[in-house]
């Protein structure tokens, strides 16, 4: 890894002390993904490593990371093919594609320059996600995507995400292109 550039998108510190980066290998120039040199670093104090939860040989674009309550790992993931919702428990990955319900690729995805992760204290998986035309390079907002472990749940459909955050009662905070939204615990739950 000596010598190696990491433009870095995303940065997480599980309870064990690692330290995840993601993002792909090169200068960082540009603001989209770049699907055919993603990384996702691991350091531990004493090594580094790339991680491959896709498998040895597939390196994703990493779009972000972020550690659940229990520890674990979670990280939105684009290959040219696919995107991905993964969770590493600190042994092994859990991918999740567009076969399991991951909205599609190609008409939504999660790999554009806003792009947003978070996971609650219930450990639900909150992300945004993003409209794609193919017309248009510049992806639009498309609101967020909850996923509670079984299903994924879109919320607030063509709405740009700027930034999430997660209170203690479960509550999602987001603000928008058109002002703020919170979605209740509650809400969830019906």
């Amino acid at each position: 890894l000596a010598g190696m550039w990491l433009a870095a998108r995303a940065v997480a510190a599980t309870p064990d002390g690692t330290i995840w980066i993601g993002g792909r290998e090169g200068s960082g120039a540009g603001i989209f993904a770049d699907t055919e040199t993603g990384l996702l670093l691991r350091l531990d104090g004493l090594s580094s490593e790339i991680a491959s939860p896709l498998g040895a040989g597939v390196d994703p674009y990493v779009a972000d990371l972020a550690v659940a309550p229990d520890g674990a790992l979670w990280a939105l993931l684009r290959t040219a093919d696919d995107s991905y919702l993964a969770r590493y428990d600190g042994q092994a990955w859990t991918t999740y594609a567009t076969a399991d319900g991951l909205p599609e690729v190609g008409a939504r995805t999660f790999a554009g320059n806003g792009d947003r992760l978070a996971v609650g204290p219930d450990g639900r998986v909150w992300f945004s996600l993003f409209q794609r035309d193919s017309e248009d390079p510049l992806a639009k907002g498309d609101g967020l995507v909850e996923f509670d472990g079984q299903s994924f749940e879109h919320y607030l459909e063509g709405v740009q995400v700027e930034d999430l955050a997660i209170a203690r009662d479960g509550s999602v905070w987001t603000s928008t292109d058109e002002g703020l939204y919170v979605i209740t615990p509650e809400a969830v739950t019906e």
